[in-house]
């Protein structure tokens, strides 16, 4: 009885050391040192473009240009025609974080190697009139 209780709790701890945290994409601009090697889950508004793949915290700091309240996003080829359709919208992002690559020119603080990424929310907010960024996969 005590080696299933033994194995079992061994088994539990391992599946926990090998999940991805659920982070602020605050916490992880803020302290890049903290998760530099480390598989994280963050979410934020993602822009794509040549040399300028990001996942910001916000879309006005996107609009605004705020590189360093964003991450650099490392796309692998498998990956790309799933992340481009979400282009424009808030994400769910899976990955490693590297703290200390920034990214195209430096811009940016870290950057993320993406291994999986999905829609934010299914939740539908009403489009702003004055803003004609947002991709149809959005709307």
């Amino acid at each position: 009885m005590k080696t299933a209780i033994l194995a079992l709790l061994l088994v539990f701890i391992s599946a926990a050391a090998q999940e991805q945290p659920t982070i602020s994409l605050v916490t992880l601009v803020a302290m890049p040192e903290r998760y530099h090697g480390k598989p994280v889950v963050v979410s934020g508004f993602m822009y794509l473009q040549r040399e300028h793949n990001a996942l910001y915290i916000g879309k006005s700091d996107f609009q605004h240009g705020a590189l360093k309240n964003a991450v650099y996003l490392q796309i692998t080829n498998d990956l790309f025609e799933h992340v481009y359709r979400l282009n424009g919208c808030y994400v769910v992002v899976s990955g490693t974080f590297d703290g200390k690559n920034t990214g195209h020119l430096g811009l940016f603080s870290g950057e993320l190697t993406m291994t999986k990424v999905s829609p934010a929310s299914t939740f539908i907010v009403p489009k702003n009139e004055r803003d004609n960024a947002d991709p149809p996969a959005c709307k």
